[in-house]
């Protein structure tokens, strides 16, 4: 199992790492990887890395962290449905930053570009830790975290959150409605994300993904049943409480930089269940590489369907394009399974 895990790594990694080199050579200009280097004052310079490499780096971080939360919270609540915008941190998220977006006008149009971002980024991954925390401590009951409890209530603030943002995209002007809705659906801009919110930003998916794996014997554990876990000598519930703060926080990061983007966190957890199996040991490092890598080509086609549209699709447009035949073919593919056994 430890060489077919360790071989499928190696595969989703090569995977990336062609897709990365294939995202930085192609767009309205073809740039060998032997030119990427040029000297400072270059264009072919500036093109790379000024624009696409924090493009790209911004979809890795974006794609591993909505992969790893989709697995986080598809073992939390043993639901393989799960998402990671079904428990209503993605509804804090969504609300903090279109408050931001609607309310500071007057503040944001004396900034920077740059720092326009940063108040959106705040207000959105406020929202989506304060919602969290709040779920949190409403589903508990006696010490313990009720998993039901928090998917229906996580449900229901999603449908609090999207009558909240009705309401505001119907007291907006145009243009402002216009920019609400393209940050909603899911936009990468490496432009508009500082280099050291990126940093930070990919710096806590990291220790996310690395605090998630080391416990992934444990997630094992809870993950089939909390008669299991106490059998163990592990604690469910202390395992519940990090694995629900953990993937919340990827959630967080994820929102409030790009918006939502659908269907990374829910198929590739799948696809890399169907390759190395359910042990979280697997699962979810080379979640995170599979998600990086899809929504890194996600991005791609996004950026290179701009001569037949006119315009930038929204890559949350493409995921959803691709992902939900995908999800379909792959629910499909494990019924007829479980039907011949």
């Amino acid at each position: 199992m430890r060489r077919r895990a360790l071989r499928q790594l190696i595969l989703v990694a090569s995977v990336a790492v062609g897709i990365f080199v294939l995202y930085m050579s192609v767009g309205t200009r073809f740039v060998s990887p032997l030119d990427w280097f040029g000297p400072p004052n270059d264009g072919t310079h500036a093109l790379i890395m000024g624009l696409r490499l924090k493009r790209a780096l911004l979809a890795l971080v974006v794609g591993a962290a909505l992969a790893l939360s989709g697995a986080g919270f598809q073992a939390l609540l043993r639901n393989p449905l799960a998402d990671p915008f079904i428990t209503g941190v993605s509804g804090g998220a969504a609300i903090g930053g279109t408050l931001m977006l609607v309310f500071s006008t007057a503040l944001l149009s004396t900034l920077p570009l740059l720092f326009r971002s940063v108040v959106v980024f705040g207000g959105a991954f406020a929202g989506a830790v304060g919602i969290a925390a709040l779920l949190y401590t409403l589903s508990r009951s006696r010490g313990v975290l009720v998993t039901n409890n928090l998917l229906l209530m996580g449900v229901v603030f999603n449908f609090f959150a999207s009558a909240v943002i009705l309401f505001l995209k119907t007291v907006v002007s145009g243009t402002k409605l216009q920019e609400v809705l393209f940050w909603l659906m899911g936009m990468l801009s490496g432009t508009g994300v500082p280099a050291p919110l990126l940093g930070l930003s990919g710096f806590l998916v990291v220790l996310c993904g690395v605090w998630m794996t080391a416990m992934a014997r444990r997630i094992n554990l809870v993950s089939i049943g909390d008669e299991y876990s106490y059998g163990a000598g592990v604690d469910p519930e202390r395992i519940k409480k990090r694995l629900f703060l953990l993937s919340s926080l990827l959630v967080a990061v994820a929102v409030s930089l790009s918006g939502f983007i659908g269907f990374v966190g829910l198929v590739v957890p799948h696809v890399i269940r169907l390759l190395v199996g359910a042990d979280h040991r697997h699962v979810l490092p080379l979640s995170a590489l599979g998600g990086a890598a899809f929504l890194l080509a996600s991005d791609l086609v996004a950026r290179l369907s701009f001569p037949w549209f006119g315009t930038l699709l929204p890559v949350g447009v493409v995921t959803a394009f691709v992902g939900g035949p995908m999800f379909i073919a792959l629910l499909a593919r494990s019924q007829r399974r479980g039907g011949q056994q």
